[in-house]
């Protein structure tokens, strides 16, 4: 799927594919890393993102529909949905933020979601991400606080109930 992106570059919106494990594990962990140290801690940043394990992201990419977008040969972000429906990535290059990748990753997402009938998303949205998913229509259902690797990281559950007229 083709998206206008930013002063016509083209935004490609395809598969994972295994070879793209590398750079999909390099931009999640710049992307955490990038997020402000007022939202998150050093401390958190490590243990949410302590290094990268390229080995571990094939794996679980593999494991689920994985979106990518590319911009100019460059995987500027990516999302993920299990077949339950819950969106586990979720990232974009820190250079590229803002420019309508997630959104554009997640319009794809959700008509993939609507052909598979699944009929509710759901997410643990951190800090950062939180406003992104409200503004595609997901609730808060709860807040999460989770141990990783002995450092305290908070996020928020949510949800959205598929609607017929947003898949399509």
């Amino acid at each position: 799927m083709q998206h206008q992106y930013m002063q016509h570059q083209q935004l490609q919106i395809r598969r994972y594919h295994p070879a793209d494990a590398a750079e999909i594990a390099q931009l999640f962990y710049a992307a955490v890393h990038a997020i402000s140290s007022a939202v998150y801690n050093e401390q958190q940043k490590q243990a949410w993102a302590p290094a990268i394990m390229e080995a571990r992201w094939a794996s679980r990419l593999s494991s689920a529909t994985t979106l990518v977008a590319v911009i100019e040969s460059q995987i500027g972000g990516f999302m993920t949905l299990q077949a339950n429906g819950y969106i586990e990535f979720s990232f974009t290059r820190p250079d590229m933020q803002g420019r309508g990748i997630a959104t554009a990753l997640f319009i794809e997402l959700q008509q993939r979601a609507h052909r598979q009938g699944i009929e509710r998303l759901s997410v643990a949205a951190s800090h950062v991400a939180k406003p992104f998913f409200e503004r595609q229509g997901f609730r808060c259902t709860g807040e999460n606080k989770l141990l990783r690797n002995g450092v305290l990281l908070c996020n928020t559950s949510m949800e959205k109930i598929m609607n017929i007229d947003e898949a399509t």
